[in-house]
This record gives C-alpha cells, structure tokens and sequence, in this order.
C-alpha cells in the first residue's frame, strides 16, 4: 500500500472482482459480484471442484482437512455429491481469506506463506488454523485488514 492509495482489505467487499476471485476458486457457475451473491450459491452446496481447485492454487492435503475430512472427501467423490452446507462454508471461508490475503500481500505465494507462518498477534498461531471456524475467519479477517491499514507488519 502506498501512501496515496486507499487501503485493498477495507474495501473489499465493494470490488466485483475481488468476488469473481473466490466465486473461481470455488469453481462457481453463477456469477457472484457481492457477499450476499456467495452466501446464496455456497448455501445451495458448492462442487468438489472447489476442492481441486484449491489445491491447485497451492493449499495442502491438511489444509484442506479444514474444509473435509479426506475420508469423507473420498466418499463424497465415489457418490459424485456436493459439499455440505457447512464444508461449503468453510471453503468459501478460506477462499476468502486467501484472496484477500493474496491481494494485502500481493501474491498468492505471499498470502500462504503469511497464512501458513504463526503469527505473534494471533498468540503464535498460524492464521490457516483459525479458518475452520467463523470466529477464527473474522481474526484473520481483522488482522489483514489492520496489515493492510498499516497497522501490523
């Protein structure tokens, strides 16, 4: 960030592409161009395309344990079934963060090299290992914002 450029993290949620960017690594159909459009599609259950497509851009096979475990991953495969609800919460979860990180730091090898690293803030854990869960989302949601803000290196 530039000192004449407004903060990336805190205007996120108004950029159509940043929603374009976690709607791909969620291998979407329908356009999503806001969070309420995101709400709506992992809510009607999200491909395992998701799955393969995060794992492409990078994530480990214990990363995305976050989001299914691998036996029921398999099952699900075998069956040619959806997330659930809640694994599909997850995955856009940490599309999300992803995405946002990739844009704070200006990779997307950046953004889990940071993800992936424990983090003093966040009591020496790393930011990935708070993804399972919302509250642990919105952490690491915070602490990118406030990186980006200037606030934390």
């Amino acid at each position: 960030m530039t000192a004449s450029s407004p903060p990336i993290a805190a205007s996120i949620s108004d950029t159509t592409d940043f929603w374009s960017q976690v709607a791909g690594l969620l291998g979407l159909k329908k356009p999503v161009t806001s969070e309420f459009d995101l709400f709506q599609a992992i809510h009607q259950g999200v491909s395992l395309k998701a799955i393969d497509a995060l794992k492409s851009e990078g994530l480990f096979a214990s990363e995305i344990s976050l989001i299914i475990e691998p036996r029921t991953l398999s099952h699900r495969r075998t069956k040619r079934q959806h997330l659930s609800a809640e694994e599909s919460e997850r995955a856009a979860r940490i599309s999300r963060m992803l995405t946002l990180a990739a844009r704070v730091f200006g990779s997307r090898d950046k953004a889990l090299g940071w993800l992936r690293s424990p983090q003093k803030r966040l009591r020496g854990l790393a930011p990935m290992s708070l993804l399972s869960g919302e509250s642990g989302g919105r952490i690491v949601e915070e602490a990118l914002i406030q990186i980006d803000e200037g606030y934390f290196a």
